[in-house]
């Protein structure tokens, strides 16, 4: 049974004051016995994307609700010049920031591509891929044990400029073909892509994405709608073959509800670092809150050893320190309470925090046993003129002291301001290409990436 009260249509709440009250901004549980095309648009369209094989149609046979959910078949039939048919719905419903859960059984079966998805409701930025696409969902019905989340963005003409930020192929600990909660947190600084409730993978939002865009976090700035489909055959599959044969229900897509939060219900404002800061300012922000100069605030119960040791004997990781430092920051700000009190040098800001966290942004680290001689190598190639791959000028500007000690003597370096500066670089290289090979810089990186298989529970949701 569904944990809430159950109605046959898609509910539009207002959005009161009363944060209580504004927490559920949207609800389709498919209770009824057909789908409210009030809310959702049924695509109804042979010309399909991608070299997908299907007839998107409005027939019963390919879209209907009965017994509680939402029902997706594709079919191997001929069909207004196609070999198969099946469904796909767009929301007519829109948001900007907040959560999404959709709980469903994906189909299993050979050359099914099923994807939970979303677009921009206005083309602010463009056509395809300008103003951007978001994947909370994308699996392959002969691989029932993956998933992948993808970020796809860029400039037209399509496709010279469409590039993309993909968690890759992620390993689940259940099967697709099971019910889970498939959930999207999207802030102003980050999206959060959660399988049953676990964060699995991060993309940073607080940034310039590319050359293309002028502001930070464009082109995911702006309203986006929900899309649901399967699609048979295509670029992302193995097509089919005649001799394919699907079993059913399997083969369908289940969909028990469809639910969108806002903002509020998932993030509180919190003085956390900023997406720019660098460890040495995260930690000259720390050293002085949990110092003896600060006779401001109490702090010292989130001046915690970890943390200290962090800042002052151990290479920990950038975001490790910055998790830890949020609670120094904000225990701070939160007892002085004045217009620079979330300051630290530059190097914190209110944002709005995740309530129930994040994944780790995967992080490009700079092995233990790398020679500085072979560090001062890869950061001398990544920010000269043979790389034309990625813009991480500004990153080597502020590493410029490690540049100049590199070119003298490597191992004469200051070997954490070293490991610092060329890291920072490394990191903005992986961040604007991000891809296992794209964090080796001749072996002296490796990619500290997603906890696989991610942890899950058949049947979740209910």
């Amino acid at each position: 049974m569904k944990a809430m009260s159950r109605g046959p249509v898609l509910v539009l709440l207002s959005i009161l004051a009363n944060r209580a009250a504004s927490q559920l901004l949207y609800a389709d549980e498919f209770d009824g016995t057909s789908l409210n095309t009030d809310e959702w648009h049924i695509d109804v369209w042979p010309q399909a994307h991608n070299n997908e094989l299907q007839y998107y149609t409005d027939r019963t046979e390919n879209i209907k609700v009965e017994n509680g959910h939402l029902t997706i078949t594709p079919i191997a039939e001929n069909y207004g010049g196609k070999r198969y048919t099946s469904g796909r719905i767009n929301s007519n419903f829109a948001w900007k920031y907040g959560r999404v859960d959709v709980r469903a059984k994906l189909p299993l079966g050979y050359g099914l591509w099923p994807a939970i998805w979303m677009m921009p409701r206005d083309s602010v930025y463009g056509g395809w891929p300008e103003s951007g696409e978001i994947d909370i969902c994308e699996a392959r019905g002969e691989n029932p044990d993956e998933i992948a989340s993808t970020i796809h963005f860029g400039d037209t003409p399509c496709c010279d400029y469409h590039y993309y930020e993909s968690s890759g192929d992620l390993k689940i600990a259940g099967s697709i073909g099971e019910y889970h909660v498939y959930s999207l947190d999207w802030t102003p600084t980050a999206l959060v892509y959660r399988l049953d409730g676990v964060p699995y993978y991060t993309q940073n939002l607080d940034r310039v994405i590319s050359w293309m865009y002028s502001e930070k976090g464009q082109p995911f700035n702006q309203f986006f709608h929900l899309i649901l489909n399967v699609a048979v055959g295509g670029h992302y599959v193995n097509d089919p073959t005649p001799q394919t044969s699907w079993n059913y229900p399997q083969a369908e897509m289940w969909v028990d509800y469809v639910r969108v939060y806002d903002l509020g219900y998932i993030s509180e404002s919190m003085c956390a670092p900023t997406a720019e800061s660098q460890y040495i300012d995260v930690c000259n922000g720390v050293l002085w809150a949990c110092g003896g100069d600060n006779t401001y605030a109490d702090v010292s119960s989130e001046c915690t050893s970890e943390l200290w040791d962090c800042c002052t004997n151990t290479q920990c990781t950038l975001m490790r320190v910055k998790e830890l430092a949020t609670d120094v920051f904000n225990s701070y700000d939160e007892q002085v309470n004045s217009a620079d009190s979330c300051d630290f040098g530059g190097a914190a800001e209110k944002q709005d925090v995740l309530i129930d966290g994040y994944a780790p942004f995967p992080q490009c680290l700079i092995k233990d046993n790398a020679d500085p001689a072979a560090i001062c190598g890869s950061m001398g190639w990544t920010c000269g003129p043979d790389n034309v791959y990625a813009d991480v000028q500004e990153e080597c500007a502020a590493a410029s002291d490690v540049t100049a000690c590199c070119s003298v003597d490597p191992y004469s370096c200051d070997q954490f301001r070293l490991r610092e500066g060329a890291g920072s670089v490394f990191q903005a290289y992986y961040d604007a290409i991000p891809s296992a090979s794209s964090c080796d810089f001749g072996g002296v990186c490796y990619l500290e990436g997603i906890s696989q298989p991610i942890k899950c529970q058949d049947g979740y949701g209910a």
